[in-house]
């Protein structure tokens, strides 16, 4: 047979990496843009650290708070997270070119099988069967799923002396809309 290209060998060992970690359980990453969100980016990231995922991409666009130092605070706090920290200093929130970029970037350092986009007041939920469970029963033609989602909301009248926003986050939407939540599991 013919030799194989420098692009072939490249995918051949990007494909046994990612069998390698297969057999260590699934290959996770999130990637997020965070603007002045100091009260809640920690919370966020442990939070889908508790779910299994542990490989991150963090956009911070020119937070004017502690946002970065709470982002490094996580990653010093859990030290097997990787979290790659990205100074976003374009003005303008370009937000699906930028998370676009961003997925693409864990993809291609960590080769995950799946990627959650999430923003920093937004936390995946899987309470009824673990998160590795539902995505190991997904066959492998599916290339993306669709996840149900509560809009809750954070108000200024809530009891600002509890210091964790998910606690003082009790407020819900009556009803959600129906066009931009499309689908589930």
């Amino acid at each position: 047979g013919r030799a194989l290209s420098s692009q072939e060998k490249s995918n051949l060992s990007n494909s046994q990496q990612r069998l390698e970690d297969r057999s260590k359980g699934l290959s996770l990453a999130g990637v997020s843009m965070f603007k002045d969100e100091e009260d809640i980016a920690y919370l966020n990231l442990a939070w889908h650290y508790s779910l299994g995922i542990k490989k991150f991409v963090i956009l911070d666009n020119m937070s004017s708070d502690n946002t970065p130092k709470e982002i490094r605070r996580f990653s010093q706090d859990y030290p097997d997270a990787q979290v790659y920290l990205i100074e976003d200093r374009v003005v303008g929130y370009y937000q699906s070119r930028k998370m676009t970029a961003a997925a693409e970037f864990a993809h291609k350092i960590w080769g995950v099988e799946w990627i959650f986009p999430f923003d920093a007041d937004e936390f995946l939920c899987s309470l009824r069967v673990p998160l590795e469970t539902i995505l190991e029963s997904i066959g492998c033609e599916y290339s993306f799923v669709k996840i149900l989602w509560r809009h809750h909301v954070l108000k200024s009248i809530y009891d600002q002396s509890e210091p964790n926003p998910l606690k003082r986050m009790t407020h819900r939407r009556r009803t959600e809309n129906p066009r931009l939540n499309l689908g589930g599991f």
